[in-house]
């Protein structure tokens, strides 16, 4: 089903604090439309990965006209999202992440 998408619109980051959902969908290449909260904005990479917005109807508007007017530029998006995943969030580099959060908390 996801795979059918254009965009996903992702305005509330969710409990796992690592926006999973979020990362998945730009591995498949698909861009995202996010807000400020938490990781989100930090995930997407306004105009280059997708696009982060305020929570602000008329904002959403914008953007979701953007998408619907220039879906050339949002294939490009997608595909910016899935080589920003692939080069950094992969399963060895959280491995190696996680390692050296607990190396660190235990030479506390």
């Amino acid at each position: 089903m996801l795979s059918l998408f254009d965009a996903l619109t992702f305005l509330v980051p969710g409990s796992d604090g690592s926006c999973r959902a979020l990362l998945e969908v730009m591995a498949m290449g698909i861009p995202g439309i996010v807000s400020s909260r938490g990781l989100l904005s930090e995930t997407v990479r306004d105009g280059q990965t997708g696009r982060v917005v305020t929570e602000d109807p008329d904002a959403l508007t914008d953007v979701f006209h953007e998408l619907w007017s220039d879906p050339a530029r949002w294939q490009t998006l997608g595909k910016a999202a899935r080589e920003y995943v692939l080069a950094n969030h992969t399963i060895p580099q959280a491995a190696e992440r996680l390692e050296g959060f607990y190396t660190r908390l235990l030479e506390r």
